[in-house]
């Protein structure tokens, strides 16, 4: 039986766990990950923590390919380059400075952008020659898509850090909700800052079951978080409030075949509480 994720090819940019860790689980399930590292190795491989084998790396580059490739040499960043084209998923954990210094050029069409309400929009574009000319037309800057100096992926890198200035303006006064609304027509990938209020309502948390309704819904309890595991088949009861003190006292001990005087008793004598 073919895997679930063969044939998929991802590219594995990043280093220790945020990010490669991710990349692992896509190899688990069958995707082909290369996994980019410089000429040194990545720093990952010498926690030993003591341990006479490096258990950590072990668990954490499993079934992935190695390509160590020195990215800040203009060859290195070439074939970097030309790596993320040609990979249907990027992982990275490199901040932003990284990227856009050059160390990893999907800067600036994968970079964070600050709006008009103070949020962060996270732009993930990855596949230009598709989204490039929405992307500048969604931002009222069609005039981008002709400007030699953006016309294509090369002079774009060449010119990253004036792109990078040009876009943040334009997000600059615009706020998320309106960005939000651009970008979705136009079928951007983007991502933004979620604020920890906004989680409840986010839609991919609500159709993957991360988020599930209690079974008494209340004002202060319509929600809550799923665990993590499912199993094919299985379904999970519905989660019910958290008991008050005590509050299934008298029913456990009836349970316990406990009669109603000698529960009193123990009441009584502050054996047990309700």
């Amino acid at each position: 039986m073919s895997e679930l994720l063969a044939g998929i090819r991802v590219l594995d940019v990043g280093s220790f766990v945020a990010g490669p860790a991710a990349a692992t689980v896509m190899s688990d399930f069958g995707a082909d990950v290369i996994k980019v590292e410089p000429l040194d190795g990545d720093a990952y491989r010498t926690l030993l923590a003591g341990a006479p084998v490096d258990y950590f790396w072990l668990l954490d580059a499993r079934n992935k390919r190695s390509l160590a490739l020195d990215v800040k040499q203009p060859e290195g960043h070439a074939l970097l380059t030309r790596l993320i084209e040609r990979c249907d998923v990027l992982v990275t954990n490199y901040w932003s400075a990284m990227r856009q210094r050059g160390e990893l050029g999907v800067a600036p069409l994968a970079h964070s952008y600050r709006t008009a309400d103070s949020r962060w929009l996270q732009l993930s574009v990855l596949n230009p020659a598709k989204e490039w000319a929405a992307l500048a037309r969604a931002l009222d800057h069609p005039e981008w898509v002709t400007d030699p100096r953006f016309v294509s992926a090369e002079p774009r890198r060449a010119h990253a850090a004036v792109l990078v200035e040009a876009i943040a303006e334009a997000v600059a006064y615009r706020t998320l909700a309106d960005l939000r609304r651009v970008l979705d027509a136009a079928a951007i990938t983007y991502g933004f800052a979620a604020q920890a209020a906004e989680l409840v309502h986010d839609a991919q948390l609500r159709a993957n079951a991360i988020v599930v309704e209690t079974a008494q819904p209340a004002p202060d309890y319509p929600l809550t978080i799923s665990s993590p595991i499912a199993i094919d088949g299985e379904t999970k009861r519905v989660p019910t409030r958290a008991p008050a003190i005590g509050e299934h006292t008298r029913e456990i001990l009836a349970e316990l075949g406990e009669s109603r005087e000698a529960i009193e008793a123990l009441f009584t004598r502050g054996v047990v509480r309700e």
